[in-house]
């Protein structure tokens, strides 16, 4: 018995190293690829999938080591090593015929098809490996989409399609999996991501976390504030709900459980503030990158259009938070164990990268070239003080976190460019937006709910920058043919990807948040919708009120728009919670839910009726918060 554990456990160690140096190797092939073009563009599409292939099946080797029965592990490997075999001869095969298949695109032999097919099969299953079912099972709905839809009525009816044309575009034609979106994995996502792993071993994120309990000290509400200011600042480089919740969750909610937070109220203000990562820039959780790309926008403009949104979403939360803390007679924390001199002095790990990814931006270098100089930036910074430097060891296992990140969004990428090869093929492509279109009957409010709901149910399943191309492929030429501007459209889509990481039934963020809170994930989820409200209105918003993203001049409207909008939040906030100044009665809940909705009318209408409805709103509200005041300074002290 203890020789078949220790013969476990040798194997369990070679494969650890195995994988180690598949991740270091894939971390350097990049880093050098920045400064010098070691293979063509394709070439390089391909090696990048190789090595991203190379680890996720080598992680799924590490994986079933460790399962008990020795039967299915040894099925499992044996499955495993038929998945690293065609892995390796698939795109060995490409890196050796590779002119030639240039130069047979459309017209390959039986060998490339049958090498396309076993491409495919291996980006299917390490993707469901990777990130889960939905993304694989969407591919297969297209693919047999591919093959019969001709035998299918009505619009969703095609053309015949051979096997060896699918095939083509799916992968061997130099298609389909190496698209586009293979392409922005590996010229710079896989790099920051990489990134995002170098700052977290180098001290970074313990800045934000640290400044985040400051904050909260200082705050009435105290570490539910805490929680909402470090996920926000957590964001900003690691733009990953997920993440968030791993990084910020164990230190915030016994936090905010010892000082009177319920348990749904702590699930909710995580679940919230942890999504909102893919909502503030620069990472914004990959999708901004691949808008960017998508609609040829340079990327810090879609960072600047960001900043409101962000702003007024971490705003809700807040609100959310203080008012709760005011319900529940919640104080500052009065522990003080953070040295705020000590917190700045070492401030410059983090500042430092994000000011040189904004000035980079500003002077026009590419995101290629930006995601290397971050990185090597955050490696010499952390060898300026003895206490923030590490030894080798943990630098290599920052690689490792870094590559195995970036090696599943690699295969979701992949797997994509399959989906987006079927809608190209069929036609659907075409097709899809004239079904959205007449379900809409022209009009745009009912094409942004489908499109909306359309967006959630993807997202409840695949990752967000996954659903927001298929979606945007699909639908945004809906919306700009109804009327909205191509940022709008674009931007529209974005915000419900992002915030479908939190909405019921799936709720991934929950997911990782409850089991912290000692809920379950669907109150967790409830509480998400409570807490963070704003973020499936404010997708509306920028298109009624596109100040908002940067797309209007009417700076006036503007401005009360956004006013309209912190009064809102406040207003539907206090309601929610039957809390204002102190316990509200059930007429004050009533006032200030219909001063919600009529400045949210406000939003939607434009004119001069439209300050009518502001004006009603803002005269509600006062009403409701000077009765308030007025309890308030009854109560005897």
């Amino acid at each position: 018995m203890e020789e078949k554990d220790t013969a476990v456990q040798s194997k369990k160690s070679v494969l650890d190293i195995l994988l180690t140096v598949v991740c270091v190797g894939m971390v350097l092939y990049h880093l050098v690829y920045t400064q010098v073009l070691l293979l063509g563009p394709l070439q390089h599409q391909n090696m990048h999938l190789l090595l991203a292939l190379l680890v996720l099946v080598l992680n799924a080797f590490r994986k079933t080591s460790k399962w008990e029965s020795k039967t299915k592990r040894n099925i499992a490997w044996v499955g495993l090593a038929i998945m690293l075999i065609g892995v390796l001869v698939s795109t060995g095969y490409i890196f050796y015929n590779f002119h030639a298949l240039e130069l047979r695109i459309g017209m390959n032999t039986q060998t490339d098809i049958i090498i396309g097919i076993i491409i495919v099969l291996c980006v299917m299953e390490l993707c469901r490996e990777s990130v889960g079912m939905v993304l694989p099972i969407l591919g297969i709905i297209f693919i047999l989409y591919t093959m019969f839809g001709h035998l299918l009525p009505g619009m969703l009816w095609h053309f015949k399609i051979p096997l060896s044309s699918a095939v083509s575009k799916y992968s061997i034609g130099f298609s389909g999996v190496f698209g586009q979106s293979l392409g922005i994995s590996a010229d710079y996502i896989f790099l920051f991501m990489v990134f995002g792993s170098f700052l977290a071993i180098s001290g970074g994120t313990k800045f934000f976390v640290e400044l985040g309990k400051i904050i909260g000290k200082r705050s009435a509400s105290g570490p539910g504030m805490t929680a909402v200011v470090s996920c926000a600042l957590v964001g900003m480089v690691t733009g990953s709900g997920m993440a968030n919740v791993s990084i910020c969750g164990p230190f915030a909610v016994p936090m905010m459980r010892n000082v009177g937070y319920t348990d749904r109220q702590t699930s909710g203000i995580l679940t919230t503030a942890a999504t909102g990562a893919l909502l503030v820039p620069p990472m914004m959780g990959v999708v901004a990158f691949v808008m960017s790309n998508y609609i040829g926008v340079p990327y810090l403009r879609i960072c600047l259009i960001s900043i409101a949104p962000c702003l007024l979403y971490y705003f809700c939360i807040a609100a959310y938070v203080v008012i709760a803390a005011r319900k529940n007679q919640i104080s500052k924390m009065e522990a003080q164990t953070t040295s705020v001199k000590e917190l700045f002095a070492t401030s410059y790990l983090f500042f430092i990268p994000l000011a040189e990814i904004i000035v980079l931006l500003v002077m026009g270098y590419s995101l290629r070239m930006i995601s290397f100089l971050i990185c090597v930036t955050t490696f010499v910074l952390s060898f300026l003080r003895k206490d923030t430097r590490r030894p080798l060891k943990d630098w290599v296992n920052a690689c490792v976190d870094g590559a195995m990140a970036g090696a599943g969004i690699a295969c979701a990428c992949a797997m994509i460019g399959v989906v987006l090869a079927c809608f190209d093929i069929t036609g659907l492509a075409l097709k899809f937006p004239s079904m959205v279109e007449t379900l809409a009957n022209g009009r745009l409010i009912i094409a942004l709910l489908l499109v909306a709901l359309i967006t959630i149910i993807l997202g409840c399943g695949i990752p967000p920058f996954a659903s927001y191309m298929i979606v945007a492929m699909m639908c945004a030429p809906v919306l700009t043919k109804l009327g909205c501007t191509t940022m709008q459209a674009h931007y529209f889509i974005f915000l419900f990807t992002v915030f479908g990481q939190m909405t019921p039934p799936v709720a991934v963020t929950a997911v990782a948040a409850a089991p912290l809170c000692g809920v379950s994930y669907l109150r967790a989820g409830i509480e998400a919708v409570k807490c963070g409200w704003l973020a499936w209105v404010m997708p509306f918003f920028i298109i009624w009120c596109p100040m908002l993203i940067l797309e209007s001049n009417q700076y006036l409207y503007g401005a009360i728009s956004l006013i309209g909008c912190v009064i809102l939040v406040i207003a539907f906030q206090s309601a929610f919670l039957g809390y204002m100044k102190t316990n509200m009665s059930k007429l004050e809940i009533l006032l200030n839910i219909i001063a919600g909705f009529l400045l949210v009318i406000f939003e939607f209408t434009s004119g001069v009726i439209s300050y009518v409805f502001f004006a009603a709103g803002l005269a509600l509200f006062i009403f409701v918060w000077l009765g308030q005041k007025r309890k308030t300074a009854a109560v005897p002290t």
